[in-house]
């Protein structure tokens, strides 16, 4: 379904999002954590994470965007500091500035559908070790110090 969100937490725990909507009217209908996998259910198909909507989470180790998202927006995931591991999916188009930026994250795949990777998106991660950029459909623009202090290595594939 592509207005789910699935995460995991320390201890298991509930995410709560700093805002219950999205800026296209879309409305958290649902929020639970069962068997290890935290879901929040959108009122309708999700196209955008909107600025600052986890950001700050102390206890999200793990999330996975659905397809229908094409925009992660500006700090959306910033100083998230147990966030580990995320899943981008084909589809997406840009990751907003500082969107992933002060997290633990250790690699990330970003999909060939990404054309754009906003200023400081990955700032400041100490794990982020590998970066795979899947060859873009067009050209993707990568912005200025995007990887800032992370001792990441980037690879094409």
């Amino acid at each position: 379904m592509n207005n789910i969100i699935r995460y995991t937490s320390t201890n298991g725990r509930i995410v709560l999002p700093l805002t219950t909507e999205t800026e296209d009217g879309n409305k958290i209908i649902y929020n639970t954590y069962k068997d290890g996998i935290g879901i929040i259910t959108f009122r309708a198909e999700l196209k955008t994470i909107p600025q600052e909507l986890f950001r700050g989470s102390l206890t999200l180790e793990t999330i996975s965007i659905p397809s229908s998202v094409k925009m992660i927006d500006d700090n959306a995931f910033e100083k998230c500091r147990h966030l580990k591991k995320v899943k981008l999916q084909e589809g997406l188009l840009s990751i907003g500035e500082r969107a992933f930026a002060n997290t633990e994250l250790e690699n990330v795949v970003i999909p060939s559908s990404v054309f754009v990777v906003c200023k400081f998106a990955f700032s400041n991660c100490p794990n982020l070790t590998a970066v795979k950029v899947c060859k873009p459909k067009s050209a993707c623009v990568i912005g200025k110090d995007c990887f800032s202090n992370s001792p990441t290595e980037i690879a094409i594939i």
